[in-house]
């Protein structure tokens, strides 16, 4: 994939898409879930799977709604208590900031150790020197 803003760009665009995509299938569960009633479960399975699995359908669609809640509650924090630009670096219509010119965004302009690994642990050429 190629890195088009600088080192990690790519991770970011990937983590804001599939973002996306797990917003759209928590909800369309979550609606699914409350327009049709689960069928009922077959009486061949023993109680303690009926009891385990309806137990595991509601803790994960819990955690689907809790992972959705705590981004958009962290992108509201950050917005509104904090005041910084990172709901406007997620949707640039909201005022985000102005990408950089063209000679920053070519691989050719970075050094050649940024983003690679630094003895000392840290990524060269990546924060506080």
């Amino acid at each position: 994939m190629t890195n088009v803003f600088g080192t990690g760009a790519w991770l970011f665009v990937l983590h804001k898409g599939l973002g996306v995509v797990l917003l759209v299938v928590v909800v369309a569960r979550v609606l699914w879930r409350l327009t049709h009633p689960p069928p009922p479960m077959s009486e061949t399975f023993p109680e303690l799977e009926r009891r385990m699995a309806t137990t595991v359908h509601r803790f994960s669609t819990f955690l689907l709604i809790a992972l959705v809640s705590v981004h958009v509650g962290e992108v509201l924090r950050h917005h509104l208590v904090l005041g910084d630009e990172t709901l406007g670096r997620m949707w640039p219509q909201l005022g985000g900031p102005e990408l950089p010119p063209d000679s920053e965004t070519k691989p050719e302009s970075r050094t050649k150790t940024e983003g690679v690994a630094s003895p000392e642990g840290g990524a060269g050429g990546v924060g506080p020197s």
